[in-house]
């Protein structure tokens, strides 16, 4: 009786083993720079704000993110936008920080103030560490595009033109390349 008890455990173990070495294989995913460095990235696709008033977008993003050499399991992404439009109104973001996971995860790490030029209206974006996407692919040329989709970031309104306050989306995609090196995501 021992011996069947002794097999059906080391049975066991051998299948919680091989769980988790397929476990840390799925999430082995890493960011690998090549040099050490600042990250430069340019949208490819307009920046969306989605609130419960509207979308807020914005044509042009630019980011820079610093780096070591080697891999990385994430690295943190500061994204200015411009060129952004309301309702027709044109409005001014303050800096946005990104914590961008290897392991396909996004997350918004400061307080972002939109404020809607002659609209007298100001949205205040809270971090969130919650509701994330990342989506990553290597481009040609050494190249790495970052696709972002946050959900439930919660925002503070002032109110008029701007609406209540409650939750937004984020949708924006970008290409990130490191002048004299490359980076990739394995």
């Amino acid at each position: 009786m021992r011996a069947k008890y002794r097999a059906m455990t080391v049975a066991i173990l051998a299948v919680l083993a091989m769980a988790t070495v397929g476990i840390a294989q799925a999430s082995a995913h890493e960011f690998k720079a090549s040099a050490a460095g600042i990250l430069k990235g340019k949208k490819t696709t307009a920046q969306i704000f989605d609130t419960n008033s509207g979308s807020f977008e914005c044509s042009e993003a630019t980011s820079e993110a610093k780096v070591k050499a080697g891999s990385q399991s994430a690295f943190i992404d500061k994204v200015s936008f411009s060129g952004c439009k309301f309702f027709g109104f044109s409005f001014t973001t303050t800096v946005a920080e990104f914590e961008l996971g290897a392991n396909e995860s996004a997350y918004l790490l400061n307080k972002v103030t939109m404020s809607v030029i002659g609209a007298g209206c100001t949205m205040t974006l809270e971090p969130n560490k919650e509701a994330k996407t990342g989506a990553f692919a290597n481009l040609s040329g050494g190249k790495m595009e970052a696709t972002m989709e946050l959900l439930h970031i919660h925002f503070v309104s002032t109110g008029g033109l701007c609406g209540e306050s409650g939750n937004m989306a984020f949708v924006g995609k970008s290409a990130l390349e490191l002048p004299g090196g490359t980076i990739e995501w394995k």
